[in-house]
């Protein structure tokens, strides 16, 4: 078996198949661990995936403000709900288990070529300026956003513009204890936020379809905001929003980024990797030949498992972004207790058609300061995800 990419849903998949074959993992980066992420992750969702995450953590949130551009509403848990995480750490306890399970993970090396031969790939490696050829019986492609892999086997086509996610995030010198999600202008069609990190925050915002570049319309945001602090590290980033065509093909597996496995809501895509790599795992210890009818059964697990929520995420999203400025002002400004408890009540961090339930049984609260013709016109459309 052999993995491209050791990021979570990579390194996921390699320690769950090194107890029954030989794996082997190719990185490109030097180190594991992509420090452009922000590193917030549900705790229920790393408990119930079985991963050792406590000695990853920076910090533990359980309250949350979120400003709409002159509201805000704050959300406080009597409980943590999510975790901040060092990337490096984290990533870094995945390697060490796939690793003690007895896989084994070449960094600095970057795949340049996979070909089928036979029933076989032929993998093609540049490794300290010298290109090296190993062979497998099936390949794992956990490549990320650019999956070469997918695009190659006719898996995916290239991403369009509104399907991508521009971002930037700065690491700065400060001290904060809530989390902070805006809905501003500078973030088209997604938001800004900041996260407490330990002795420090992580500041950033995503785009989509936005003419401005996304780390000029942080640094904006930064500034009008008055959050500007020692700026002690910065990174971009790009994130893909939908799932790829197909995801399985003869000896050939996709998961994680490169398969689309990401959380529109939030952009985030540990959690719904790490699952997709357990599950392809799952798949190919379970096969009793690799042909792609064997396979399939990947592609049945994920949609089970995280294709309602991708889908659900990308329908609300487009909704929640329909909202004009002054129409989400409206509806922070009347939002009751009640309806607040309800979000609390029913929260999930990773699963969020929760707020389908939520919007349905309440809408009439939420969306009252729109006027009967757009809440209709609002509800209308949420019964039909």
């Amino acid at each position: 078996m052999f993995i491209v990419g050791a990021g979570p849903a990579g390194l996921a998949c390699a320690g769950e198949l090194a107890s029954e074959f030989k794996v082997g993992v190719a990185e490109e980066h030097h180190e594991l661990g992509n420090i452009s992420c922000t590193g917030v992750l549900g705790i229920k969702s790393l408990e119930r995936l079985g991963i050792d995450y406590k000695s990853s953590v920076l910090s533990y949130i359980r309250s949350a403000r979120l400003h709409s551009n002159a509201e805000n509403i704050e959300f406080s848990f009597s409980k943590p709900v999510a975790v901040v995480v060092d990337r490096a750490a984290f990533d870094g306890g995945l390697g060490e288990n796939a690793l003690d399970e007895g896989a084994e993970i070449l960094t600095s090396t970057r795949v340049v070529k996979v070909e089928r031969k036979g029933k076989r790939w032929s993998i093609k490696l540049l490794r300290e300026g010298k290109i090296e050829e190993v062979e497998a019986k099936v390949l794992i492609g956990a490549d990320g956003f650019r999956s070469e892999i997918a695009l190659s086997q006719g898996l995916r086509e290239k991403w369009k513009p509104d399907q991508i996610l521009s971002c930037y995030q700065l690491e700065v010198n400060c001290s904060a204890e809530l989390t902070d999600v805006y809905f501003t202008h500078y973030a088209r069609n997604f938001f800004a936020w900041q996260v407490p990190a330990g002795e420090r925050c992580r500041v950033g915002l995503c785009s989509r379809g936005a003419t401005l570049s996304p780390k000029s319309a942080l640094k904006k945001f930064v500034s009008e905001n008055g959050i500007e602090s020692e700026i002690l590290a910065e990174t971009g980033d790009v994130i893909p929003l939908g799932i790829i065509n197909k995801t399985y093909a003869e000896n050939l597996l996709i998961v994680g980024e490169a398969a689309g496995f990401i959380k529109p809501i939030t952009g985030g895509g540990v959690i719904f990797g790490i699952t997709s790599g357990k599950l392809a795992a799952e798949v190919l210890k379970d096969a009793s030949d690799f042909s792609e009818g064997s396979l399939s059964r990947y592609e049945k697990l994920w949609k089970k498992n995280i294709g309602r929520e991708i889908n659900f995420g990308l329908h609300f999203s487009k909704l929640f972004y329909s909202l004009t400025r002054e129409e989400l002002d409206r509806i922070f400004r009347t939002l009751d207790k009640e309806a607040v408890e309800e979000i609390k009540k029913n929260f999930s961090f990773d699963r969020h058609s929760f707020l389908l339930k939520v919007v349905l049984r309440h809408g009439y609260r939420i969306f009252r300061a729109l006027g009967t013709r757009r809440s209709a016109e609002l509800l209308g459309e949420l019964r039909k995800i």
